[in-house]
């Protein structure tokens, strides 16, 4: 059993999605990344192999304009599988589409790539314990 937070990033954009995996693995993290919300469904229903043991804790669920029905399913169907998400998306908009079908928390995913790549310790350590303290919330309410 592997200790580590696990957390699934949706992000077809490598710009944001590389930079962030990066940070999340240097602080401790399992990371894994898939481009979109069919890669991620079929990552969670293990149809690409994957264990039980290698169920995401936390998803970081992109929510582009062209994919809110996609995006809205995904998000019922990882919740009903007992994963938390936390909308990562470039507007308000997009994440309150997200808020709104049940993810418990949002962030704008450009700003958490700058607060990075700029070493923003503070909101670097915000950020990572945010994503902590929903996962922790997801596990015990799976319980």
């Amino acid at each position: 059993m592997n200790d580590k937070l696990h957390i699934l990033i949706v992000n077809s954009d490598q710009s944001v999605s590389t930079p962030v995996k990066e940070f999340l693995q240097k602080s401790g993290m399992m990371v894994s990344t898939v481009r979109t919300h069919e890669e991620a469904s079929a990552y969670l229903s293990n149809s690409n192999g994957h264990s039980d043991n290698d169920k995401p804790d936390l998803i970081l669920l992109n929510q582009s304009n062209g994919t809110t029905c996609n995006g809205r399913m995904f998000l019922i169907r990882g919740l009903n599988r007992g994963v938390p998400a936390i909308g990562f998306a470039e507007s308000d908009s997009a994440n309150n589409v997200l808020m709104e079908a049940g993810a418990v928390k949002s962030f704008n995913c450009r700003e958490i790539t700058e607060q990075i790549n700029r070493g923003d310790i503070g909101a670097q350590i915000s950020f990572l314990e945010t994503l902590q303290d929903t996962a922790t919330q997801g596990k015990s309410a799976a319980r």
